[in-house]
């Protein structure tokens, strides 16, 4: 029988393993932990972001990079293979260009969102990325937003979370779960930088649950990414040229005329 193109798309495996009752409870026990961990780093670590009041600091990179050497260890821990992650040799060059296609073509309604904003006149701006000199947000995007944000999150949650949930929940439902979790990631960021936007106040009650409701969605089309392709390089690169295209729009936001 003929399978259908969203089993296709999803891949193996698309039903949980049939795990024993110590396994599973193991599983479930190490991937809640796995969960509570990621979730408590990224907002504590937004919320501290927020102290600093919005100064970009390079120390960033640092505390991103031990979450990714974490993260990196658990898997170790719990002897995934660099397959079991998405880090194998095999179908890197087709992740890479798949990558890069959906990246450039999730950028353009990016930008144009960005530019020209339905809920406002003026294009989307950051006070603390506009008055940023070229090689300063060049550093950011090629650095900063790099491995703080398209590494550290694509290992995360497409490597080892969507790991451990594929053997818990299958494929489909791993996806929508780590989808959620990856939402809940950006929970105090998403709140800050809406607040420190030119956005009308008066919206942010819809704005906030948009944007959270859009990451879902970005994290679903990373994680299809991953799924299909078999390797990490593709939600990397997505990943990034998506993120790099926000920063980039409120960096150097559209100027038109005002009336």
């Amino acid at each position: 029988m003929r399978r259908g193109w969203l089993d296709a798309l999803l891949g193996e495996p698309r039903e949980p393993l049939a795990l024993g009752r110590w396994q599973a409870w193991r599983e479930w026990t190490t991937t809640l932990a796995l969960a509570a961990l990621l979730l408590a780093y990224a907002n504590g670590d937004a919320w501290r972001a927020t102290r600093r009041e919005g100064a970009i600091s390079s120390s960033a990179n640092y505390t991103h990079l031990a979450m990714l050497a974490v993260t990196l260890a658990w898997a170790a821990a719990e002897r995934l293979r660099p397959t079991d992650l998405g880090l194998g040799r095999q179908r890197l060059g087709q992740g890479l260009a798949w990558g890069a296609l959906v990246g450039l073509l999730g950028s353009l309604p990016i930008r144009l969102f960005f530019a020209f904003p339905l809920v406002s006149r003026e294009a989307v701006a950051q006070p603390e990325f506009e008055g940023l000199s070229r090689p300063r947000l060049l550093w950011l995007v090629a650095g900063q937003f790099l491995f703080g944000s398209a590494i550290l999150e694509e290992v995360a949650f497409r490597g080892l979370l969507h790991a451990k949930l594929v053997r818990l929940l299958g494929a489909g439902r791993a996806l929508l779960v780590g989808s959620g979790i990856f939402a809940a990631w950006h929970l105090v960021i998403t709140w800050y930088n809406l607040r420190r936007s030119n956005l009308p106040r008066a919206l942010f009650p819809v704005l906030y649950p948009g944007a959270l409701a859009a990451l879902f969605g970005g994290g679903l089309l990373f994680g299809l990414l991953r799924q299909a392709t078999g390797h990490l390089a593709g939600s990397i690169v997505a990943h990034w040229i998506m993120v790099a295209s926000i920063v980039l729009a409120v960096a150097r936001p559209r100027r038109g005329n005002r009336r």
